[in-house]
């Protein structure tokens, strides 16, 4: 190889330097590719900078873009306060227990007067009334409400109140008195009375007044075990001959 600046000749490098020149261009490569490699937090920022800073449309003359904000939502109906329902007729009530007669106490409507020798009519405040099962009338009453005289408490003996009562035509009592009995049974009978109603007799198809005759049997031995109705039923004929004799005493 000839030498432009000397006109001879040169003789080509030799293998030692050859190698040199290549070792030192490696290395020159490889410290400009780490000088200028951007640091990965570098490229990062950059990224992040330029989606927030990137030129819009503005930048190229164009007219800005106002972005439109996204039409309301429409509002729900308020929603109805629900109505409460229509009042309802009210649950009735438990029935209570009812309480149960009194087993020691008998009330008999008397079917006759006879039964203790009285006159079929009889006379009170100027009115003549018959009683409810003489041949004037067609039926006799029916007790509606009865069943709540009760045996005396710290009673033991046993005890008859006869009662006679004049029934107006709508079967409620007029007026009641006793012709026998003796205490406490004829106060617990009396107290009672004012209460009771019947279905009223009748007399050629209407309703009527009328007198009636009410027994009142206190027997305490009633409602024991092993009760004996012969010997309940002797004792209520007993207890209606001693009524008998106060009545023949007292002119009823």
């Amino acid at each position: 190889m000839s030498d432009p600046m000397t006109g001879g000749f040169r003789s080509p490098p030799g293998p030692l330097a050859l190698a040199l020149a290549v070792s030192l261009a490696l290395h020159v490569a490889v410290l400009l590719n780490l000088a200028w490699k951007p640091h990965p937090a570098a490229e990062l920022g950059w990224a992040i900078t330029s989606r927030l800073v990137s030129p819009g449309p503005e930048a190229a003359g164009a007219a800005p873009v106002v972005a439109e904000s996204p039409p309301p939502r429409p509002r729900a109906a308020p929603r109805k306060a629900a109505e409460p329902p229509a009042p309802g007729p009210l649950p009735a009530l438990p029935a209570g227990p009812e309480t149960p007669p009194d087993a020691r106490v008998r009330e008999i409507l008397v079917p006759s007067p006879d039964l203790y020798e009285l006159p079929e009519r009889y006379k009170a405040d100027g009115a003549d009334f018959p009683y409810a099962w003489s041949s004037d009338m067609d039926t006799p009453p029916q007790t509606r409400t009865s069943g709540s005289i009760r045996y005396p408490a710290l009673t033991f003996s046993s005890g008859l109140v006869l009662v006679r009562l004049l029934l107006a035509t709508d079967g409620k009592v007029e007026k009641f008195e006793r012709l026998c009995g003796r205490p406490p049974f004829d106060a617990v009978t009396m107290q009672e009375l004012a209460a009771w109603s019947f279905a009223p007799a009748t007399s050629h198809g209407a309703p009527a007044r009328a007198w009636v005759l009410l027994e009142f049997a206190f027997l305490p031995d009633n409602a024991a075990d092993g009760f004996d109705p012969s010997k309940a039923d002797a004792l209520l004929g007993s207890l209606r001959e001693e009524c008998k004799k106060q009545l023949s005493a007292g002119s009823r």
